[in-house]
């Protein structure tokens, strides 16, 4: 009891999480809801409808009846023709922009990490990894709430016909269906298992994709493209290894599936034909009975198939509070006006188990120009890392602006306000040359154009068609070294 109760707990996590998100949109949300609902128990009236027209024009052979049908049924069918265009028109709204704000909360929760986070992650692994997850966690959950009403209506009242109808077929059908859960769960944990090695798969091999693209410039300046294509090609190799495993389970699982819809058909046509042949069932309302078997069979298939999409949505749910649980460094509450010294004492510091710095002592004055030099991998650049409070745990010893604690400053606005960095590697933003050099603060005009004047940019910005306004593409290119 306690597994099952762990497991229902899971599932409603899952569930409160994305109903969070979906939550922001609950005009659209909720009015999405009562289409679907409305559209699905249309869907169970039409049989109805179409069993009586049937055994309408076999009794009384009137024109009539077939008329009326018709203007019902064309009705019917506009009305379901505009009910569903305002269905799709609400879900490509809410599951958009649901999608994008879990993203975005993910990202910013990453944005608040230490650089260690991003340190021991591939780029591009996570950034599809995130986005894949996001959506993914979000469409389940839009579907699940429609599907499992409309699914139960229609499933209770297809049963309560067939039981009105035929007791033995009825508990025959649903002893079926007990079979389907069964099969669920000793499908159930390899399904999870392979679901998740796929996703981690995709992810890798989407790094590898964007590698090819985003260090073009260095594989063909040192001609090491080949070398990279083929790394490629092994990760493809084992994505496609893995798309075999998963498909091999699937079909297995779905299969069994088959099976008892065959034996549930067989079922039904057996019965269901006697019954008619006896006089005990019309022909109209044995095509009802069809009719409303299959949408049992298919309501019976939604829930059967639900464990296994649920447990393919479980692995992007655990792999985002993956993400959501890594802890965010404290942050600090003091400000300081301008940094007068900076005192390091007994700083220690390690990449994994690679040690850069231990007891490393210094001390830093206003007014004064220090110049800090070293062999590659020495640390200058790491120091200059944790100097800007970017590894704010991972150090021990103290760092002291003005004699505060490092950790006791938000840094935030110490790197703000207090410090600028010119890069030894610079990036710029994909935007105008004015945004680059202001990063998009309010800037005094005069006082800009006095620091090109003695940058020697004027000159340069003067010939370019756009001048200011000129925009940088993504890789820099348009613009001189």
């Amino acid at each position: 009891m306690e597994h099952q109760g762990t497991i229902w707990e899971n599932k409603m996590q899952l569930f409160r999480f994305c109903l969070k998100y979906l939550w922001k949109y609950k005009v659209s949300f909720v009015t999405y809801i009562l289409i679907n609902i409305f559209m699905g128990l249309i869907a169970i009236i039409l049989p109805l409808i179409s069993g009586n027209l049937i055994d309408s024009l076999t009794s009384t052979k009137s024109a009539n009846a077939l008329y009326q049908y018709l203007a019902v049924f064309l009705i019917i069918s506009i009305l379901q023709l505009l009910l569903g265009f305002l269905s799709q028109y609400l879900y490509t709204k809410v599951q958009t922009k649901s999608g994008y704000a879990v993203n975005s909360d993910t990202l910013k929760h990453i944005q608040k990490l230490s650089m260690s986070f991003i340190d021991n992650t591939e780029t591009g692994y996570l950034i599809q990894r995130i986005n894949n997850d996001s959506n993914e966690v979000i469409i389940f959950s839009i579907g699940i709430i429609i599907n499992v009403c409309v699914n139960l209506i229609t499933l209770t009242l297809s049963f309560m016909l067939l039981l009105h109808i035929n007791t033995v077929l009825a508990v025959a059908l649903l002893f079926l269906i007990g079979l389907y859960w069964v099969i669920y769960k000793l499908f159930k944990k390899p399904l999870y298992r392979r679901n998740l090695e796929l996703k981690e798969q995709q992810a890798k091999f989407f790094s590898k994709l964007l590698e090819q693209l985003t260090k073009l410039r260095f594989f063909k300046t040192h001609e090491i493209i080949s070398l990279f294509m083929k790394k490629l090609d092994e990760s493809f190799f084992s994505l496609l290894k893995q798309s075999i495993s998963k498909q091999k389970l699937n079909y297995a699982f779905t299969s069994c599936e088959t099976a008892l819809n065959l034996v549930a058909q067989f079922s039904i046509f057996l019965f269901g034909g006697l019954s008619v042949i006896n006089g005990t069932l019309t022909i109209g309302f044995f095509t009802v009975l069809l009719s409303y078997f299959s949408m049992m069979i298919k309501s019976a298939r939604y829930f059967f198939n639900l464990g296994s999409s649920y447990q393919n949505t479980l692995v992007s749910y655990n792999r985002l509070l993956e993400i959501l649980n890594q802890p965010i460094p404290l942050e600090g509450t003091e400000k300081i006006a301008r940094i007068n010294s900076i005192r390091i004492k007994d700083l220690s510091f390690q990449y994994s188990d690679k040690p850069v710095f231990k007891n490393f002592s210094l001390s830093l004055e206003k007014g004064k120009l220090y110049a800090l030099t070293g062999v590659n991998g020495s640390g200058k650049s790491t120091l200059i890392d944790i100097l800007l409070g970017l590894y704010p745990e991972e150090y021990s010893g103290s760092i002291l602006y003005n004699n505060i604690e490092l950790r006791e400053l938000k840094k935030d606005v110490l790197r703000k306000f207090n410090i600028g960095l010119t890069e030894q590697e610079p990036q710029l933003i994909p935007d105008t040359i004015y945004n680059n050099l202001t990063l998009y603060e309010n800037v005094d005009h005069s006082l800009l154009q006095y620091l090109i004047q003695i940058m020697g940019l004027a000159n340069y910005i003067q010939t370019l068609p756009e001048g200011m306004n000129t925009k940088i593409n993504e890789s820099s290119t348009n613009l001189s070294g």
